[in-house]
């Protein structure tokens, strides 16, 4: 039996199995995925920073921005797929369970043990989705990726600023992104 034979016989799983299931999950494409082991305190530092940043420039842009940002938010993607970015900001915020509507902009803090999902496997149903921005920090090397949906919708570097509607502009200050760093990661 091939790999694609082996895994077309894989149980799949749904949303619905999703609900059910105790401890740290994502669901892609009908494939449970744990999310272990849990992020370090550097990852944790990061994503505060990432919030407080971007946080205080919607507030400062006053009532105009009708925009939030969600942290640990279920972002569900469709009847097979929940991915939840540490970071998400939508203009039309929600009270349900999670987020069905396609956010403005995603940011991940990149973890040692999930570098690849973190920084490839996430980006294919954002792109797909129409998602316009992905941020990705990592504080292992102190980089920050800004990645933008151009005209062919692939993601391709841009400027760490983004407009999210009219009269709505955050800008991420990679300085501030690391405040409180060790000098090492953990």
């Amino acid at each position: 039996m091939n790999r694609t034979e082996a895994f077309r016989d894989e149980p799949r799983c749904t949303v619905e199995d999703f609900l059910q299931w105790e401890g740290d999950w994502e669901l892609w494409r009908g494939t449970a995925v744990a999310m272990s082991p849990p992020p370090g305190v550097q990852h944790a530092r990061v994503a505060g920073n990432l919030f407080y940043e971007l946080q205080s420039q919607l507030e400062a842009t006053g009532a105009g921005c009708r925009c939030e940002i969600l942290a640990e938010m279920d972002r569900h993607v469709s009847d097979d797929e929940v991915l939840p970015p540490d970071l998400l900001i939508v203009c039309d915020p929600t009270q349900d369970r999670w987020v069905k509507k396609t956010p403005e902009r995603v940011v991940e803090v990149v973890s040692p043990s999930s570098v690849r999902r973190d920084t490839i496997r996430k980006r294919g149903p954002s792109r797909e989705a129409g998602v316009r921005s992905c941020v990705l920090a990592d504080p292992e090397t102190r980089k920050l990726r800004c990645l933008h949906l151009d005209e062919d919708g692939e993601y391709v570097a841009g400027p760490p600023g983004f407009e999210l509607h009219d009269g709505c502009r955050v800008r991420v200050d990679p300085e501030r992104v690391w405040d409180g760093l060790a000098d090492t990661a953990g």
